[in-house]
């Protein structure tokens, strides 16, 4: 409750939350279950707890936005959703390829068996939306992961509830150009596989 109330803008960067006995009574919880979140908040970036002054909110540039329960947070709120959602699409479309491109050097062969079934996956969604997001989700996190970059893994939550929002239509060449995809990671061709993946999420390439 806390956490959302800062991402709402409730509490604004250098303000201080209220003491522990006023929110622990405004929202019903324990001081122990309070002190909990705070540590949480804080490990967040976005609050830090100042000896004598009290619970300060830390300016936006010092959260993590990428964090799963922020993400969570702020696509729940009307006004945050559209700019946050195309944003976190923004950055899948300049990661997947990327990412496709370094799974395709050193393919793991359960990552590649993992890759083809979320891809048939969304090949028998067919029109069906919420299906179409869940299967290209479970392609996003295999290419993610199967790159071997840390930091591209760590985006398979925040980008997983990005595309879960935002749903954008499906296009029609996409399960074909991720079969592609696949293939090539499959047979070790990065360019190919990148190529197809930018097709996938309709990306125009340089050159292209």
């Amino acid at each position: 409750m806390i956490g959302t109330s800062i991402v709402r803008g409730e509490y604004l960067p250098g303000e201080t939350l209220p003491v522990e006995s006023e929110i622990c009574l405004a929202l019903g919880v324990g001081r122990n279950i309070l002190r909990e979140a705070v540590k949480i908040l804080a490990g967040k970036g976005m609050i830090r707890t100042v000896r004598r002054a009290g619970t300060l909110v830390l300016p936006r540039a010092s959260w993590s936005v990428l964090d799963a329960d922020l993400v969570k947070w702020s696509l729940a709120d009307d006004d945050l959703r559209g700019p946050l959602a195309a944003d976190l699409l923004a950055l899948r479309a300049t990661v997947l390829p990327d990412a496709a491109a370094l799974a395709a050097r050193r393919p793991a062969a359960a990552s590649v068996e993992r890759l083809s079934a979320a891809v048939a996956a969304f090949e028998a969604a067919g029109s069906d939306r919420a299906e179409s997001v869940t299967a290209e989700n479970r392609i996003a996190a295999e290419l993610l992961t199967g790159s071997g970059n840390q930091a591209f893994a760590g985006l398979v939550a925040a980008l997983g509830l990005a595309l879960s929002a935002a749903a954008p239509p499906r296009r029609r060449a996409a399960a074909a150009s991720y079969r592609a995809a696949a293939d090539a990671i499959a047979a070790r061709d990065p360019a190919a596989a990148s190529a197809a993946v930018a097709a996938a999420i309709g990306v125009k390439r340089a050159g292209a």
